[in-house]
């Protein structure tokens, strides 16, 4: 008896002459249910770890700090050489109250200089990946644009918040000592000074989202450093300049008046004090206006350029 005889008659349905391949079968893939999934919490953290770890932001953030320290001395030593001018002629002297805002005011003016190296953080927060490439990885671990770039947002907030907190802080403590020992030292429970302090933390948050904003549009760090410079000082001194020359166009009065950096200046102010000058309020939302017209932009090209 063959082979294939034996084959048959063990198994009399098996054909051995026309046998056919196995058809393949479908596995089934499982899902782990103790796996965490994609989440915007996870993603954010991640987001945060990446811009933690750049050296440049770390040398960003000590170079606005140096600065306003700086700042804020050189207001001291102003403030100590007023009085003693003001001592030698009394007649000449503001009311006190004029003196004790500025004791405060005058210092904190120094965050709009560090506004743009804060601003430089928030564009390299996204313009590295690209310049690098790993734009893609981070794409390839978080496919969902509109995630990944709301993450980064959001960690750029958080980082520029803490940031601008310690700025404040450190204008803190050269600021009150200086004027406590002229007995102008701020009342820190005042609502104004409260004012003062929170209106100057949220611009110099805000102007580092607009570098956000600019970075995702440009994809440029050296673009987006640029724009956001000429956006906080070069638009407004040209301004000035334009509106000294051109004192009755309608437009550039428009132009100056909803320019970020005069924004900025009415949000900070408690009272207004001229007539023509804004309120907080309006002055904080075309800030807004400013932050979300780049910060909108950049997330529409994020999600439709490829990287």
């Amino acid at each position: 008896m063959t082979p294939e005889t034996s084959a048959a008659a063990q198994n009399p349905r098996l054909n051995t002459a026309n046998g056919t391949a196995p058809r393949p079968t479908r596995r089934q893939h499982d899902v782990d249910p103790s796996l965490k999934g994609l989440s915007l919490l996870r993603v954010l953290s991640s987001e945060l770890q990446k811009i933690l770890t750049m050296r440049a932001a770390w040398w960003l953030g000590a170079g606005a700090l140096l600065l306003v320290l700086l700042f804020a001395w050189i207001s001291a030593v102003s403030l100590s050489s007023m009085l003693r001018w003001q001592q030698e002629d009394p007649l000449s002297a503001p009311p006190e109250r004029v003196m004790r805002d500025m004791a405060l005011e005058t210092p904190l003016t120094g965050l709009a200089f560090a506004a743009i190296l804060v601003g430089c953080i928030g564009v390299i927060a996204i313009t590295s990946e690209h310049a690098t490439g790993s734009l893609r990885s981070s794409l390839t671990a978080v496919p969902r644009r509109t995630m990944l770039y709301t993450a980064k947002g959001l960690a750029v907030a958080l980082v520029l918040g803490a940031l601008t907190a310690v700025l404040i802080f450190g204008i803190l403590l050269i600021a009150v000592p200086t004027a406590a020992t002229h007995g102008l030292a701020p009342d820190l429970t005042a609502g104004e000074t409260w004012h003062r302090l929170i209106t100057h933390w949220v611009g110099v948050v805000l102007a580092g989202l607009i570098g956000f904003g600019l970075g995702a549009v440009l994809r440029s760090t050296a673009g987006g450093i640029v724009s956001l410079a000429i956006l906080l000082f070069v638009l407004p001194m040209s301004l000035e300049i334009l509106l000294a020359m051109a004192g009755d166009s309608a437009l550039i009065e428009v132009l100056h008046r909803w320019q970020f950096a005069n924004l900025m200046s009415s949000f900070t102010v408690p009272v207004p004090q001229l007539s023509d000058q804004m309120s907080t309020l309006t002055a904080g939302l075309g800030m807004v206006a400013w932050t979300a017209a780049a910060t909108v932009a950049g997330g529409l090209l994020f999600r439709r350029r490829d990287a």
